[in-house]
């Protein structure tokens, strides 16, 4: 007995309700209904489509001058591979990923307008080096 008639916890004592298991609410989430979904992903993929596209005629159009490399072409297809896994993780449901791709594709065409307006083959060199360098195992 502890003083003033204390006792120290039993396990049947034990409050429980910490350990209940986590219950995932998504009712905050910006798509409520099937409908919604449906027509956020019939506007995505008829963007892509476009952007396929326009991405094919791109391809056909001689290099930069300040890009005898074609350092751009790379860009173009590495944005173009963001897109299709942003779609395809909205599809599968995981909103975090897609939510940090959509940075990822908003910092990629911020770097891409910076890169046109510079015409300097010299950061476009730079650029393209650090992003080797970056995906070295290691």
């Amino acid at each position: 007995m502890c003083p003033n008639g204390w006792k120290f916890p039993t396990p049947e004592m034990k409050d429980h309700s910490l350990d209940d298991p986590y219950v995932e609410n998504f009712s905050h989430t910006e798509y409520q209904s099937e409908a919604t979904v449906y027509a956020y992903l019939k506007q995505v993929s008829d963007f892509l489509k476009r952007y396929q596209e326009l991405d094919a005629e791109y391809a056909l159009l001689p290099p930069e001058p300040y890009d005898p490399q074609n350092y751009l072409l790379q860009w173009r297809l590495h944005m173009r591979e963001l897109m299709n896994e942003l779609f395809n993780m909205f599809v599968g449901g995981n909103l975090f990923s897609a939510a940090a791709m959509t940075r990822t594709l908003m910092e990629c065409c911020v770097y891409g307008k910076v890169l046109k307006q510079e015409k300097s083959a010299r950061l476009l060199e730079d650029w393209f080096l650090c992003g080797m360098i970056r995906s070295l195992p290691g």
